[in-house]
């Protein structure tokens, strides 16, 4: 429809709207977005800069990005501290990269640290962010208490007159932490099954248990095309959309990088993965 056109053209503009004319990089797939003035929550007094890797503006491939610049930079000052002045490097799209488990798996298995964001038919934004690789982990639950589930506010397909409009709708996202409840932060038995953020009531309590009031906060099915939410008592969250279960038009998975080109990112990630993989590192 046009009306859906020019909401996709605004979601395109956004990008070129944020995007720095002074700051240049050395890889076409790499841009810098500059945002001006102070951000009050973050309690940050200089103009916030971040590049974007993976992927380029325009990208016929992977637009429209579930992931924006102002959602970026509006979850950034709940990020763990080490990471919040890190690039955001896109490892996943399923408009991309296929609908399929398998594919989100082989493309973000080695990145540590991920956001998973969720289009759904409907236009409402949702997603979570990990600390630990999604990963085929067998039954039970892993992951630290830095995760979190996020929701833009408003959905999509909300009308609006202006890219400044766009821009601010985007801006706007609510922020579930996890609440110490329980520690049933994500799961994954397999690539058949469902990706799991967030569930039960007791440690270990599987959504959907008798003896539990609480579900899942997101949960994917395997084929990434369909997916549900529910109150979460892991995150303290309500149900992240109006009605439970959904339909998937995009995901996405981004992870952080300290580096400012693929090449070194790629570097970064592979010797980290090897030290992780190869040393003692579990928790007692």
């Amino acid at each position: 429809s046009i009306h859906h056109q020019r909401d996709a053209s605004f979601r395109t503009q956004v990008w070129e709207y944020c995007k720095s004319d002074s700051l240049k990089t050395d890889s076409e797939t790499s841009f810098s977005y500059h945002f001006q003035g102070a951000r009050d929550d973050a309690k940050i007094d200089f103009p916030v800069t971040f590049i974007v890797l993976g992927t380029t503006v325009p990208d016929p491939e992977c637009q429209p990005h579930v992931l924006s610049p102002p959602i970026m930079d509006a979850l950034r000052p709940h990020l763990p501290f080490v990471v919040q002045q890190d690039n955001f490097w896109l490892k996943y799209s399923s408009l991309r990269d296929g609908f399929s488990m398998r594919s989100f798996l082989s493309k973000s298995r080695i990145s540590q640290r991920t956001i998973v964001a969720v289009e759904t038919m409907n236009g409402d934004i949702i997603g979570s962010f990990t600390s630990s690789p999604w990963r085929e982990q067998g039954q039970g639950y892993y992951g630290s208490g830095e995760a979190f589930l996020w929701r833009l506010l408003k959905p999509q397909n909300v009308r609006v007159e202006t890219v400044q409009d766009q821009f601010q709708l985007e801006s706007e996202v609510e922020i579930f932490e996890w609440s110490g409840e329980n520690h049933n932060v994500q799961r994954l038995v397999n690539a058949k099954s469902d990706l799991i953020v967030g569930g039960g009531g007791q440690d270990g309590a599987i959504d959907g248990d008798k003896e539990s009031r609480h579900g899942s906060g997101l949960v994917l099915s395997p084929c990434l095309t369909r997916g549900h939410s529910h109150s979460c008592l892991t995150f303290g969250s309500p149900s992240l959309l109006q009605g439970e279960m959904f339909e998937i038009a995009n995901i996405e998975v981004w992870t952080l990088t300290p580096v400012d080109n693929l090449e070194q990112a790629e570097k970064v990630e592979l010797g980290r993965h090897f030290v992780f993989d190869q040393g003692n590192f579990a928790l007692a």
